[in-house]
C-alpha cells in the first residue's frame, strides 16, 4: 500500500486548501476509514485536529490506484503560522485498517506535508492612529500616534519634575493560548511567560526634552487570534495566541523628595508592514512525480445505469442484502472507481456508509454491489466518484 499528498504549500485565511491523494492498493484491500486532517503543531500536550474530510469509507478495494482531490475551507478564526510560538501546521493523509496481526486492533497509515497559514490580515491593519497625551504622577508626556511598523523610531516629548533618572522600556508580552479542559494534564493551560524588553532609552536630563526608541526590524505584529472547534467532541478546547506592545515609563524620584520609582504602561499597536506576495503564483507548486492536476470530463450520471436491486434477507444475522446491477453506457473506461452505498429507513434515518473500489470499470460492463445492513431500508443512495474526479449520486426508491 502507498500513499501520495500534495497540497497548497501557503494559503490565506478564509480560502481553500486544495489537496490531491493518490492511494494505491497492491492487493485487494479492506480499510475502516480514509480522509485528510489539517493538524496544528505546538507546545500544547497534544495535537489538535482543526479540519478533517473523508475520502473512503469502510469497504473494500481492488488493486489500483484511486486519485482524489479535496478543498477544505481555512475558517478565518483559525490561529496562523507563528513560527516565534512553533506553531505550525500539517496536511495529514490517514488510511485505517485492521491490524494483519490482530483482527481486534487496528492501524494506521498516514502521509503528512506541510503548510503555512498566513492570516488574511491583521485586525489593525486599518486602524487610523491616535495622539497620545498623558500627564501622571509629575510626569507629562506627548507621542504623536500610537499604532508603529517596524523600523519604526517612536519620539516621545516629555516634561517631568523632581527626577533623578527618567527611562522608558518598549516591551512585548507575547504568549499561546492553549487550553483542554476534558483532558486536564493532557493538555492545558500554557505557562505565563514575562514580558520581554525589546529596546528602551534613559536620561538624567529629566526637566524637559524627548527620547527616541527604535522599535526593531524584526518586531512581531500586534495581534490576538483564538479558536475553538465547533464539534462537539472537542468542547472545552480553546487554542490561541496573542502579541502586545506597551510602553513602560518608569522615573526615579530624588532622594529629597523620598526617592521611590514611579512605573505605569502606555500600550501601542505594532502593525505588520504590506503583506509582500505571501502566496506564490499558482497552486501544487512542488508536486510529487506522476501525481498532476486533471480537467474534469463531461458528465458521466447518464452513463451510469442502474439496472436492477434485488433485496434479500439473511434471517441467521437479520441482516437485509441489496444487491445493485450497475452497468458503465460510457465509451471510456473509468479509473479508481469508488461507490458509496448509504440508505434511508423510513424516510428520516441514514444507515452506515459501506464503499467498494474498483481499479478499472471497462465499457458496457456491469457491476454487482452488495450492500447489508440490519435495517430494513425503503431507499437506497449510491454515489459514485472516479480518478477524473467526477462525483454523482443516485437516489433510489425501493
Amino acid at each position: 500500500m502507498k500513499l501520495s499528498l500534495d497540497n497548497d504549500d501557503s494559503i490565506i485565511l478564509g480560502d481553500y486548501l486544495n489537496v490531491i491523494t493518490k492511494t494505491t492498493f497492491e492487493e485487494t484491500t479492506e480499510i475502516l476509514w480514509g480522509g485528510l486532517k489539517l493538524i496544528s503543531k505546538n507546545p500544547c500536550k497534544r495535537d489538535l485536529i482543526i479540519t478533517k474530510s473523508e475520502i473512503f469509507n469502510q469497504g473494500t478495494f481492488e488493486a489500483g490506484e484511486y486519485i482524489r482531490k479535496r478543498s477544505q475551507l481555512i475558517n478565518p478564526n483559525i490561529v496562523p503560522t507563528i513560527p516565534a510560538r512553533n506553531i505550525h501546521y500539517l496536511v495529514k493523509m490517514t488510511l485505517r485498517i485492521k491490524s494483519p496481526l490482530n483482527s481486534q486492533k487496528e492501524i494506521e497509515i498516514f502521509k503528512e506535508n506541510p503548510i503555512k497559514i498566513f492570516p488574511k490580515e491583521n485586525i489593525y491593519q486599518n486602524r487610523i492612529p491616535t495622539p497620545i497625551k498623558l500627564i501622571m504622577a509629575g510626569i507629562d508626556l506627548e507621542i504623536s500616534k500610537d499604532i508603529f511598523k517596524p523600523g519604526d523610531a517612536i519620539k516621545i516629548d516629555y516634561k517631568t519634575s523632581n527626577l533623578a533618572l527618567f527611562q522608558i522600556r518598549l516591551k512585548q508580552k507575547a504568549n499561546l493560548i492553549c487550553i483542554c479542559e476534558p483532558f486536564g494534564e493532557q493538555c492545558g493551560s500554557t505557562e505565563e511567560l514575562p514580558p520581554v524588553i525589546a529596546g528602551g532609552a534613559k536620561t538624567s536630563k529629566t526637566d524637559n526634552g524627548f527620547l527616541l526608541i527604535k522599535i526593531p526590524n524584526h518586531a512581531e505584529p500586534s495581534h490576538e487570534y483564538l479558536w475553538e472547534p465547533q464539534e462537539k467532541d472537542q468542547w472545552g478546547v480553546k487554542f490561541g495566541d496573542y502579541s502586545k506592545w506597551f510602553l513602560e515609563i518608569i522615573g526615579n524620584r530624588k532622594r529629597e523628595v523620598g526617592g521611590d520609582i514611579i512605573s505605569f504602561e502606555i500600550p501601542i499597536i505594532i502593525k505588520p508592514q504590506k503583506q509582500q506576495n505571501i502566496i506564490e503564483t499558482g497552486l501544487f507548486r512542488e508536486r510529487e512525480e506522476g501525481l498532476e492536476l486533471f480537467e474534469a470530463p463531461p458528465a458521466i450520471k447518464k452513463g451510469m445505469n442502474i439496472i436492477s436491486i434485488d433485496t434479500d434477507k439473511d434471517t441467521s444475522s437479520s441482516t437485509f442484502i441489496y444487491k445493485l446491477r450497475i452497468k458503465n453506457n460510457l465509451k471510456d473506461i473509468l479509473n479508481g472507481v469508488t461507490i458509496e452505498n448509504s440508505g434511508i429507513q423510513r424516510g428520516l434515518f441514514e444507515t452506515y456508509k459501506h464503499m467498494t473500489g474498483f481499479s478499472a470499470w471497462l465499457p458496457g460492463e456491469e457491476k454487482i454491489i452488495e450492500y447489508k445492513t440490519r435495517q430494513e431500508i425503503d431507499t437506497l443512495i449510491s454515489t459514485i466518484e472516479t480518478n477524473s474526479q467526477k462525483q454523482i449520486r443516485i437516489q433510489t426508491i425501493l
